[in-house]
């Protein structure tokens, strides 16, 4: 506000989970979860056209949700706001692996 009052421009600062991770965990770390993001995306996607289970579905809109929420705000990421999506992707993997297992 003090910028603005004094020269007349306005600046604005928004981050999103992306931008504060690159900053935490620099180039590599974002490459790598961004190959590992994209890798779970395309499996997911993958299984869905393979089994059409709506649970595959589910899958994928969860993780183009979350993607769209990550390069959209940096705040909205965080364990009690976006945790249990996480937790039901670990669910749903292991349910997967032990139903393919079994068969």
């Amino acid at each position: 506000a003090t910028n603005q009052a004094l020269t007349g421009y306005e600046i604005t600062n928004s981050e999103s989970y992306f931008g504060v991770c690159l900053n935490q965990i620099g180039y590599i770390g974002i490459i790598l979860m961004c190959i590992l993001w994209f890798t779970l995306l395309i499996r997911n996607v993958g299984r869905y056209l393979k089994y059409r289970e709506n649970d595959c579905l589910f899958m994928v809109v969860l993780m183009i949700g979350l993607s769209m929420d990550m390069l959209l705000s940096e705040s909205s990421v965080a364990l009690i706001g976006t945790g249990i999506y996480f937790i039901f992707m670990g669910i749903y993997e292991r349910k997967f692996k032990e139903n393919k297992a079994s068969v």
